[in-house]
């Protein structure tokens, strides 16, 4: 229920928002189910066989993201080569060293010391703290 203008910048951060995902405001019968359904790359529809309608207020909400922008970066809190303690997960209270920061994601990976052997351990932000 959404008519993306044209402009690069609404269609670029769009797709960052909603990636593989196109809204679209038609009347359904049909000739246009038939349209939407032998357009290349189409997959499926959320909710199932059948298309589901968006309320104006869901529309609203995703026209107000995408006129906001991208939401700041956070900037990150962890090195590469800092000790962590994990506080949370099946790691919980077992120490590190960090080996990777991915702050675009929010993780981190940390070398801990399991029966006398170095693992990688995957962890997002709040799984860990600095010691």
């Amino acid at each position: 229920m959404l008519i993306l203008e044209t402009v690069h910048k609404l269609v670029e951060y769009f797709l960052l928002l909603f990636r593989s995902y196109i809204l679209v405001e038609m009347e359904l019968d049909e000739e246009t189910w038939h349209f939407v359904r032998s357009t290349p790359r189409v997959t499926g529809f959320v909710g199932g066989a059948q298309p589901a309608p968006l309320q104006q207020e869901e529309v609203d909400v995703i026209i107000q993201q995408i006129e906001k922008g991208p939401a700041p970066q956070v900037k990150t809190q962890f090195n590469r080569g800092d000790s962590v303690r994990i506080i949370d997960g099946p790691f919980s209270n077992f120490n590190g060293v960090i080996d990777e920061v991915d702050a675009n994601h929010s993780k981190i990976r940390a070398m801990v010391t399991i029966f006398g052997r170095q693992t990688p351990v995957e962890l997002n932000f709040m799984q860990a703290e600095k010691t």
